[in-house]
């Protein structure tokens, strides 16, 4: 479950926290698989909650990643395609805007130990980049 706590952590210490890496998980903040079954939602707490904080786009990074075939690749997904049409707080990579936002699924992925820690050692670089 660190994934959704990766999501409550966004929600409620942004301004303690700014790097947030979600590994194959929703945000239950609409309730549990709320990513998947109320994604608009969840995406506008998720908006509201961070400008509560008065941070901007500028001042945090989410990496997200799932596989297409893990378990919660259908309800990180939706939660995903819906922060990226929400806009506002959240800027994706290769959007344009400053980049707050990125989101990946690796085709086959699984949900399992192997693919966490190659999603991992894929998102620290860019991380430790900047």
């Amino acid at each position: 479950m660190g994934s959704v706590t990766t999501w409550y952590t966004f929600a409620q210490a942004l301004d303690c926290i700014s790097v947030f890496i979600p590994i194959s998980g929703d945000c239950w903040e609409e309730g549990q698989l709320g990513g998947g079954s109320k994604p608009a939602e969840t995406a506008s707490d998720l908006a509201k909650l961070a400008e509560r904080t008065g941070m901007g786009s500028e001042d945090f990074s989410i990496y997200a990643v799932t596989g297409t075939e893990d378990i919660a690749y259908p309800n990180l997904k939706p939660q995903m395609d819906a922060m990226r049409e929400h806009g506002g707080i959240f800027h994706f990579s290769g959007y344009g805007a400053s980049e707050s936002v990125r989101f990946q699924a690796k085709g086959q992925g699984v949900h399992n130990n192997e693919h966490a820690v190659e999603y991992l050692y894929n998102i620290l670089p860019l991380i430790w980049g900047k």
